[in-house]
């Protein structure tokens, strides 16, 4: 059915639900990671001399910090979830030709390093993220431990690590980006090429090559 056939009512009504999904889903995942937060709080206080020794104000910046990274985290990814269920709803194209398809070619070797330097380079944005969130992390608590240090002193050292972090994540990025023998993936997805080069796209067949087609 599509998007422009039903009345504005209906339409608001399904934009509410949309609405209502992402709120219901950022919600339950951040009291979900907020009640670990607090459990690790608490397991830490007891056990962790570094950690017992961090001011209040950290330590509730941690637990605030917390729920709120899922909850914006997991709303983002609802709301994508819940639009492309939408689009896909009053949409004239299948779902299966909305997917987007990743042809890899056959690695020469398939060693434990080969697998590392695949999963490093497939998920390289991730790994920087959470990397100089860690580095962050670590510093803050490290540097909060230091009392002979003022307060910007403190940011301004944790600043400096993170920084620094993510230069050598990106560096070390570069030169396993240059120095890897695998050809990067071919990706496919024919409903982009139908809607802006005007062509179905290349098919393709139960192995997953492309087949090229004879008819524009």
């Amino acid at each position: 059915m599509p998007a422009d056939s039903i009345d504005a009512k209906t339409r608001q009504q399904l934009k509410d639900e949309r609405h209502n999904y992402v709120l219901v889903e950022g919600t339950k995942s951040a009291l979900m990671f907020g009640a670990a937060g607090v459990f690790g709080h608490l397991l830490a206080q007891r056990t962790w001399p570094l950690y017992q020794r961090q001011s209040l104000p950290f330590k509730s910046f941690l637990l605030i910090c917390i729920p709120m990274a899922a909850f914006f985290t997991t709303t983002d990814k609802a709301a994508m979830a819940a639009d492309r269920q939408y689009a896909q709803r009053f949409s004239i194209t299948s779902a299966d030709e909305l997917e987007v398809k990743e042809l890899v070619p056959a690695a020469a070797s398939d060693s434990a390093l080969d697998r590392a330097k695949s999963f490093v380079l497939g998920n390289r944005f991730a790994l920087l993220g959470y990397g100089w969130l860690g580095a962050v992390g670590l510093s803050l608590m490290y540097n909060f431990s230091r009392k002979e240090i003022s307060l910007p002193q403190k940011l301004i050292n944790s600043r400096m690590v993170a920084q620094s972090a993510a230069l050598a994540g990106f560096a070390g990025l570069a030169v396993l980006t240059t120095t890897s023998a695998s050809t990067p993936a071919v990706r496919i997805d024919p409903y982009f090429q139908r809607v802006v080069e005007g062509t179905a796209g290349p098919s393709l067949n139960s192995n997953g090559t492309a087949v090229s087609s004879s008819t524009h």
